[in-house]
């Protein structure tokens, strides 16, 4: 009988839990919640809080710790150091509070390149300036190193992928 009376104490966890919220009292669903060794800032376990903010860690074998709650777009919290202490402990950390963490960038530069070959419905695009090869080259030194592409200076033809009668245009106007 005296069994059946301890056993519901020695089985009891300890647990922390507690509420996340933004400045504007708003809860921050999936931020993470990290239990740190106070002695080395180790991790001993990990929670995400819900929808709701709320956030539970169970199993917590008695010593100091202290709780880090991070999430995007905020500035990560940092509690004062706790001790837990075994045999069913419970602690709430009540509600923490997260500082938005507004960046102010000065300048974006977006940069975009044309591909090299491009192939269309009804040609094949050579974007000649984002070749390293085609610096100081002429055009048709331009057109033997494109893929598919045969010249034939004796005859002087061009032809594509086996096929002759090839247009040759440049900047969009056909030269001959």
């Amino acid at each position: 009988m005296l069994l059946v009376f301890f056993l519901p104490i020695l089985s009891a966890q300890s647990q922390i839990s507690g509420t996340v919220l933004d400045a504007k009292n708003t809860a921050v669903a999936y931020a993470n919640v990290l239990l740190l060794r106070a002695a080395d800032t180790s991790l001993v376990r990990g929670a995400v809080t819900n929808d709701n903010g709320a956030f539970q860690i169970n199993d917590i074998t008695a010593g100091t710790y202290l709780m880090e709650v991070s999430m995007l777009g905020y500035q990560p919290h940092r509690s004062d150091i706790f001790e837990m202490r075994g045999g069913g402990a419970q602690k709430d950390l009540g509600t923490i509070v997260l500082q938005h963490d507004a960046a102010q960038l000065e300048t974006v530069e977006i940069v975009a390149k044309k591909p090299l070959y491009e192939q269309k419905i009804d040609r094949l695009v050579i974007n000649v300036e984002n070749s390293i090869t085609s610096a100081g080259a002429t055009a048709l030194d331009v057109l033997e190193r494109s893929p598919g592409v045969v010249v034939n200076r004796q005859s002087n033809s061009i032809a594509l992928a086996g096929k002759s009668g090839v247009v040759v245009m440049i900047n969009g106007r056909i030269n001959r």
